[in-house]
């Protein structure tokens, strides 16, 4: 209600004490426009922006299944940041942090079987999005689990290094339900 998006549920999420959200962006540039607009006027929340998390987990949905291609990555980074500057968002404050990516180790073979392809096409995607500003935080594609195959992934998949400045993400599911424990 009152927003595409949920203002009123953002409302209570700030209310509870978190400062940011994760919002994943759609690969179709129609419908990540409207979002990205009613966002750019919400800053309550500091904004992490997931870009091409579906480019990891399924097939591009406008190749008919083919993989999603590095240069196909590296432009729709292109694109979303272009809108991102159009609308200000780097000029705030507090610039949005991107994530160019989402479980790759466990994503389409395209991505999971060529992790230093993708450490490749991040160091492409990280040097775009610093074609538009160098104050927002560059995330790697987010790592599915702190498990042997994901550091192992990671460790491939950055083997020639992080670009200076970006961030490593990852996420964190524990076995059981003990979530103190790590694997």
């Amino acid at each position: 209600a009152g927003s595409s998006i949920g203002r009123e549920l953002l409302d209570a999420i700030a209310a509870l004490g978190f400062h940011g959200i994760r919002q994943d962006l759609p690969d179709d540039h129609d419908l990540c426009r409207p979002l990205l607009e009613e966002v750019a006027g919400y800053e309550r929340l500091h904004p992490l922006f997931l870009l091409a998390g579906g480019r990891m987990t399924r097939e591009h949905p406008r190749t008919g299944g083919a993989p999603w291609t590095r240069e196909a990555l590296r432009q729709h980074v292109e694109d979303v940041c272009a809108k991102l500057d159009e609308l200000d968002y780097f000029e705030r404050s507090d610039p949005p942090a991107l994530e160019i990516g989402n479980e790759p180790d466990i994503g389409v073979e395209a991505w999971k079987d060529h992790p230093k392809l993708l450490g490749e096409t991040f160091a492409e995607c990280y040097a775009t999005v610093r074609e538009f500003t160098d104050r927002s935080v560059v995330l790697t594609p987010s790592i599915s689990n702190l498990n042997q195959r994901g550091i192992a992934y990671l460790g491939r998949m950055l083997a020639r290094g992080l670009p200076g400045g970006a961030a490593v993400a990852v996420h964190r599911y524990p076995n059981g339900r003990d979530s103190a424990k790590p694997h």
